[in-house]
């Protein structure tokens, strides 16, 4: 494993970017982290992700550095692994070097562009004393049906995802390949009794979580059409939402191979 730090050292908001195979999506988390709002704590990126031939690399990496410097990421740690890991291994061990001031954990996913104030919420929620925070609304776009889908569901984890950075230090060893977001808040629980878990009703309009790119997203696509209760088709291009223009044209020429 190589550990490399960019900038600084000091954080209290912890921003965890597990990546695999995610060279042609991995643009789309970064884009969204310089595009937030309301950012007066310094917090820290840590990037994972295996070395093979579709990796994004430290080198793209550290060239959104500045950018990220701008709104306060004060430190920026990479991480490569020799060989594939799960990604419950991945939180693992990204949970393990955050820093030690560090108070809240937010699970940043590859291919979902934040809304823009995603960490100042997560933040906020944390420091009043919530030791799970996640948001139950949001849409979701498909690279392989080019449709926006309205995720609305108050499921026991939604999207968003930020826990305590204390419990995120000690996320325990899992052979599970499925589940990994029931397994972590079930791991919060064992760490408090009477845990505050808050399922947030926000609506953003400049975010979305892209489905298609990854081997995970890539086998929602039939959930759209088969759990109404929870995702909703809409007619709304994607132009409609409230995406900065270059992103939304960007998304519009991915292709993949659904």
């Amino acid at each position: 494993m190589k550990i490399t730090t960019i900038l600084g050292t000091f954080t209290t908001l912890s921003v965890a970017l597990p990546i695999f195979n995610g060279n042609k999506i991995a643009w789309l988390a970064l884009e969204s982290l310089c595009n937030q709002s309301d950012v007066d704590f310094d917090w820290e990126l840590l990037v994972c992700e295996e070395e093979h031939e579709n990796m994004v690399g430290e080198e793209y990496i550290q060239k959104y550095a500045s950018r990220l410097a701008e709104k306060r990421c004060c430190r920026i740690l990479y991480m490569s692994l020799p060989e594939k890991v799960t990604l419950a291994k991945k939180w693992q061990l990204i949970g393990s070097h955050i820093a030690p001031t560090s108070k809240a954990f937010v699970l940043q996913a590859a291919d979902c562009y934040s809304p823009s104030k995603r960490l100042s919420l997560s933040y906020k929620a944390i420091q009043n004393g919530v030791d799970w925070y996640d948001i139950k609304y949001g849409y979701f776009y498909s690279l392989i049906s080019k449709r926006v889908i309205l995720y609305r569901y108050n499921g026991r984890t939604n999207l968003n995802m930020a826990f305590k950075s204390e419990y995120a230090r000690t996320i325990p060893d899992t052979d599970l390949t499925a589940g990994i977001d029931n397994f972590l808040l079930t791991h919060c629980e064992s760490k408090n009794q009477s845990i505050s878990i808050m399922h947030d009703s926000y609506l953003f309009e400049d975010s979305v979580d892209v489905h298609g790119a990854n081997n995970i997203s890539i086998k929602r696509e039939e959930y759209f059409d088969t759990k109404p209760n929870i995702f909703q088709v809409l007619n709304t291009p994607i132009d409609e939402l409230g995406l900065p223009k270059d992103v939304i044209e960007k998304l519009k020429s991915l292709e993949v191979n659904g």
